[in-house]
């Protein structure tokens, strides 16, 4: 997939490409490079025989989330794969998506951090063992054994220094072993603010200003 022209949907300075779940600002976060990130290559890609097939790929109504499945339906069908796309408004679609049973392969879709700790990525959007009938976040509905139970484990080390590094090996393992996901982008998030605004800090993890330090001048 071309994760530049994917991001450049979102105009410019928007964000990095990756192919990473965890975001370079949370704790546990290392620079793999287990992909190339730039323009894709269709022919290295064919060499490797992937199963030309027909899937059902989910986006919103946005004009930026059709821009960017237009790209990746581009980039799959240079490999043989088709992809009919639907889009749903936003709350529709994350609702179908949530729904275990769903009839669709492939979805674009978005996270942020609830809070400034890696199980929030990996393990909200990869843990079999969160699957449920409905509201799901794991929309890969990826479940393996092996990394459900290094998840767990990872998820009990109270030790910050090693619970970062387990998350960091489980970001690069499940990536690079199983790819249940293709992430495209790190996103860049812009706030702008009055003259008024003062003790301005950037709170990393949450992308945004540190509203806890703000101040009105």
């Amino acid at each position: 997939m071309n994760r530049p022209a994917a991001l450049a949907q979102r105009g410019a300075f928007a964000g990095t490409p990756t192919d990473q779940v965890l975001p370079p600002t949370m704790p546990g976060f290392k620079n793999w490079k287990l992909y190339p990130t730039g323009k894709p290559n269709a022919a290295k890609a064919n060499s490797l025989k992937p199963k030309k097939c027909n899937i059902v790929f989910y986006a919103a109504t946005s004009p930026t989330s059709i821009g960017i499945a237009q790209l990746v339906k581009n980039d799959l069908n240079k490999i043989g794969i088709n992809s009919d796309i639907k889009t749903f408004p936003f709350a529709v679609r994350i609702a179908k998506e949530g729904h275990r049973g769903e009839p669709y392969d492939l979805d674009l879709q978005a996270w942020g951090a609830d809070y400034p700790d890696p199980v929030d990525f990996v393990d909200i959007l990869l843990d079999g063992r969160n699957i449920q009938a409905e509201n799901n976040n794991n929309n890969a509905y990826f479940n393996n054994a092996t990394f459900n139970n290094r998840m767990q484990s990872a998820g009990r080390i109270s030790n910050l220094s090693k619970r970062y590094a387990a998350w960091a090996l489980i970001d690069r393992d499940v990536m690079k072993k199983q790819a249940p996901l293709a992430p495209l982008f790190f996103r860049t998030v812009r706030e702008f603010t009055s003259k008024r605004i003062g003790c301005w800090s950037y709170q990393p993890i949450y992308g945004s200003m540190n509203l806890s330090a703000v101040c009105i001048g």
